[in-house]
């Protein structure tokens, strides 16, 4: 755990780093490699993108030749380039390395999905929402927090829809976290009582489904038509009237029930929309 933990240092800006003489790098960089396992043991706890991996190597594609990855260190959050971990340990015997994980902030409620009174944690003196964050993590005299949601909380704008076809696949209708509760002296060293709505298991389905807004508002670009007229003595003519409109890129909305955060890259109808995108089929 003190191998994996970051080291905080406030510069104008928060600098996450390894500790000192530990090097870690993410080997074979644009191979698919470090991505299909999480650990070299290949024991199924850490499997990850092998499925779609190796579906898309039946299709024809080659590791390092027209199938690429692009592994990252993903104990930080995107702005540093977690998403999902498991607790097998007690949680005050990681609690110090959890929280140097810039990730961990990154899964806040979204300012752009949540409102200001909308209630994530509670203790009998305090309720707290994306307007205290501040208080939540001075509160639990962890001030570090502060900064690293400052550095995370905004990396995604207004969620406005990116410009580039899309297509969504995610889980829903599985038990998330959504609000926490401590009772009476047990805040912040013990743990919460923890309230689920629905989601993938790690993220809540209001963010998941974040995609929808971006139906026919997905960018795209001015097309215009220049109509022709075939003259009698066989010449063509061009008409000056012309229509212009906005042609939108293709945005997919495809929600799995009862499927959690990684068993989505392992669904056969993952597997099916990836093929269908993959040979330009109709989903």
């Amino acid at each position: 755990m003190e191998t994996l933990k970051i080291r905080v240092q406030i510069i104008q800006e928060s600098i996450y780093r390894d500790q000192r003489f530990i090097l870690n790098d993410c080997a074979r960089f644009y191979s698919t490699e470090t991505i299909e396992w999480l650990d070299k043991s290949q024991v199924s706890a850490g499997r990850y993108f092998t499925d779609i991996v190796d579906m898309l190597i039946s299709f024809g594609y080659r590791r390092r030749k027209t199938l690429f990855g692009a592994p990252y260190d993903w104990r930080k959050a995107p702005s540093y380039n977690m998403d999902h971990y498991r607790i097998i340990l007690p949680p005050n015997r990681i609690r110090i390395m959890q929280r140097s994980f810039t990730s961990s902030s990154f899964l806040f409620p979204s300012y752009n999905l949540w409102n200001e009174d909308e209630v994530f944690a509670t203790t009998p003196s305090k309720n707290y929402s994306i307007a205290n964050v501040k208080e939540f993590f001075f509160d639990m005299k962890y001030t570090d927090g502060w900064s690293q949601y400052q550095n995370t909380a905004y990396l995604l704008g207004k969620l406005e829809a990116p410009n580039v076809e899309v297509h969504c696949i995610y889980g829903f209708e599985v038990p998330t976290p959504e609000k926490f509760e401590w009772p009476k002296g047990y805040f912040p060293d013990y743990q919460p009582t923890v309230i689920y709505g629905d989601g993938d298991g790690t993220v809540n389905y209001r963010s998941l489904d974040v995609c929808s807004r971006w139906i026919g508002r997905n960018g795209g670009k001015n097309v215009r038509f220049i109509m022709f007229q075939l003259e009698v003595d066989f010449t063509i003519k061009r008409v000056e009237r012309r229509t212009i409109f906005r042609s939108f890129l293709c945005v997919t909305v495809h929600p799995l029930e009862k499927t959690n955060h990684l068993d989505v890259l392992k669904h056969v109808t993952s597997f099916d929309i990836i093929r269908k995108v993959v040979y330009g089929l109709p989903l």
